[in-house]
């Protein structure tokens, strides 16, 4: 083993130019490699981040199927339980619920279909980017009076095709929990930065939704 150890080195000693080339071109080719990695993995980090913090969260607590198939009555068995022992975990920064439900908007004699999304105005900041990711008008406010309208932030794809702006008052048609009809009027206090056919949802308070869904107390997320 000695002997080739002498060897190997006797010859690199041989041609001093050459193993110089060779071993800086072996360093070279290694940094850029690593650099090159390490860029990848930020990119893959900032782009999981991205997603997840604008929309649903980095984990979710959701009843067994819903993922798979979201239904209205499929609900969370005891939600604010849940909620006690996320938030009591010392990696958990922020919980907040959201109810979710499928159904046509309106606005004058354009329809068009999209999520209607109730979450804790006051909360939701914690968990997504949503309240800071708007291009028009304000947030959902945490309160709002009894004979005050219903607020909700909008995507500006969802708002394009139904060629409204903001203060618009648009019209939400679903099927509630109950088997009845969902029925409601919002007004358009925010718009958010989404465009495109993708970006059709619209944001209001759980309180609101729950309400319009005859969901009671009940959560999905």
């Amino acid at each position: 083993m000695w002997t080739l150890w002498r060897m190997a080195l006797r010859n690199l000693g041989r041609r001093r130019a050459r193993t110089a080339l060779t071993g800086s071109m072996i360093a070279g080719g290694t940094a850029l490699a690593v650099l090159s990695l390490g860029m990848n993995f930020g990119t893959y980090d900032h782009m999981i981040d991205l997603a997840t913090r604008s929309s649903v969260g980095h984990v979710q607590a959701v009843a067994e199927g819903y993922v798979d198939t979201p239904k209205l009555n499929r609900t969370l068995a005891d939600a604010e339980a849940a909620r006690t022992a996320l938030a009591g975990h010392p990696d958990v920064v922020a919980v907040t619920p959201r109810v979710e439900a499928g159904g046509l908007f309106a606005l004058g004699n354009r329809t068009v279909g999209g999520m209607l999304v109730g979450v804790d105005a006051a909360g939701e900041g914690a968990v997504t980017s949503v309240p800071s990711n708007l291009g028009e008008g304000t947030w959902l406010p945490a309160e709002v009076g009894a004979d005050a309208p219903r607020p909700a932030v909008v995507d500006a794809g969802l708002l394009q095709q139904l060629r409204g702006t903001l203060g618009a008052e648009i019209s939400f048609v679903s099927q509630a929990a109950d088997g009845s009809m969902a029925a409601e009027l919002f007004v358009v206090v925010g718009v958010t930065k989404l465009t495109g056919l993708g970006a059709a949802t619209a944001y209001v308070r759980i309180e609101d939704a729950r309400e319009t869904l005859a969901l009671g107390g009940r959560t999905h997320r």
